[in-house]
């Protein structure tokens, strides 16, 4: 396998196997978020994955954080893709492999969990693209692209890409994909200058 450009030298020649299990991982240097909660001590991608990219998300573990994170690392080492399922494509979009991704998350139902209308992506603003939308941008590589296992994805909102900070990536919250209740609005009735009918 050949180095990726941000890639470590020698890591990527050992399979993902390996380096799964190796404290390759330093948070603070690949740029974790919410910054004052990682420390950088090196530590494994499957302790990472047991310890906070399965567990349920909550306040202290949100999703737009561990799709961040789960980005950082993909970045750092791009043939973790096959074992992550995520991977920035440009500045705006990413790749997902559906199934990949779910089971990285500990997500059992992969539609309903990441791309049904309460499902993680949906909730946080993020679409998956239209294959003809895909096929008209410049420069994208749909090559590896099914559509439907493997889709690219971005957020309408413009929220989260590669170079947003934490505040844009902290703006990027739930959403309640349920309208507002209906509260039907009794009108008072008619007065004129003459007092109520």
């Amino acid at each position: 396998m050949t180095e990726g450009k941000d890639s470590k030298p020698g890591l990527d020649l050992l399979d993902s196997a390996d380096i799964i299990n190796q404290d390759i991982v330093r948070p603070v240097d690949l740029g974790f978020l919410p910054f004052g909660q990682w420390n950088n001590v090196p530590t494994s991608i499957s302790s990472l994955k047991s310890s906070y990219f399965s567990r349920k998300n909550n306040v202290s573990r949100r999703f737009e954080h561990k799709l961040w994170n789960s980005l950082k690392i993909v970045e750092q080492y791009p043939h973790l893709f096959s074992y992550i399922g995520v991977a920035w494509v440009s500045d705006t979009v990413i790749k997902v492999n559906k199934t990949i991704f779910a089971s990285f998350l500990g997500i059992g139902c992969v539609e309903g969990g990441l791309f049904h209308k309460q499902g993680n992506f949906t909730r946080h603003g993020f679409e998956i693209m239209k294959e003809q939308d895909v096929r008209a941008s410049v420069g994208l590589s749909i090559s590896d692209i099914d559509f439907h296992t493997v889709v690219l994805v971005t957020n309408t909102k413009g929220e989260f890409g590669r170079s947003s900070d934490e505040q844009a990536i902290q703006a990027c919250r739930w959403e309640n994909p349920m309208s507002p209740p209906r509260v039907a609005i009794m009108k008072a009735p008619y007065v004129d200058n003459q007092g109520p009918i």
